[in-house]
């Protein structure tokens, strides 16, 4: 009994840890993606004032 609780435990929390690695993944491409629609806004902006 003890074993298999060890053994649930252990499986519950690398679940956990999966979904954590797996959302940070997502949040950090996410900022990416923001990250390049703010230098593409500020080129046409820029564009813009030369034109």
């Amino acid at each position: 009994m003890v074993f298999f609780l060890k053994t649930f435990y252990k499986i519950m929390r690398q679940k956990d840890e999966e979904k954590i690695m797996k959302s940070n993944k997502d949040k950090r491409e996410r900022n990416k993606d923001e990250r390049k629609r703010g230098q593409n806004k500020n080129e046409m902006a820029n564009e813009r004032e030369e034109g």
